[in-house]
């Protein structure tokens, strides 16, 4: 279902006349071809294509984090903020990246993920977010990040560093949190380029708390 996503997605960039990031000309031939995914999983042209296509909506093996912890909190704040008179709390995970590369590695077999690298350039909504990608394998049986980073604390030691956070805040504060991002110049209008970027900030400042002094 990948391959057909993305070769649907490669002949629609090429039709509309668009750059295809990567060596997408050569990808959208093997796949003309009728050549697995599987098989040209390790070709690096993949990965500026699969995260284009992901930052747009398409369904991928991608997970999305951010180098910057305050755009995290904003697309957390940005998915709360609509149930703010409800009960829950939005999270934000904090990752230390060397850690989890090193565990990864240590137990690859097992779990068949990793951090991947995408030009920027490629890809205006992953420079803006500063983003960074970690990546499922492409065959075999697909299993929740929860399920892995589980599977991983289990593997820690005590007296060793702790790898991954959790930051809680209660969905009433998505609001406030939203509108402090703001004066940091984190909204929808930065996070994603664009007149539509622009339109959501718009729309974005109705789910604001009334203070508008600043903090």
């Amino acid at each position: 279902m990948e391959s057909k996503l993305l070769a649907a997605f490669l002949r629609g960039l090429d039709a509309i006349g668009q750059d295809v990031p990567g060596v997408g000309q050569a990808l959208l031939k093997a796949l003309d071809d009728g050549v697995s995914i599987a098989d040209v999983y390790h070709l690096p042209g993949w990965w500026p294509l699969i995260a284009l296509a992901r930052h747009h909506g398409l369904p991928s093996r991608l997970l999305d984090w951010t180098r910057r912890g305050l755009v995290a909190a904003y697309f957390a704040a940005r998915e709360a903020a609509p149930r703010r008179d409800q009960d829950g709390e939005l999270a934000v995970w904090a990752l230390d990246r060397e850690i989890f590369s090193a565990e990864a590695t240590k137990n690859e077999r097992e779990l068949s993920i990793g951090i991947v690298s995408v030009p920027a350039a490629t890809n205006p909504y992953l420079h803006a977010q500063s983003g960074v990608l970690v990546a499922f394998p492409p065959v075999g049986p697909h299993r929740p990040f929860e399920d892995i980073v589980k599977q991983l604390a289990q593997l820690h030691k005590p007296g060793r560093p702790v790898w991954l956070h959790k930051l809680l805040l209660p969905w009433a504060q998505a609001p406030r949190l939203l509108r402090l991002l703001s004066y940091e110049d984190i909204t929808a209008a930065t996070m994603f380029p664009g007149p539509g970027g622009i339109v959501d900030s718009i729309k974005e400042q109705g789910h604001w708390d009334e203070c508008h002094s600043w903090v």
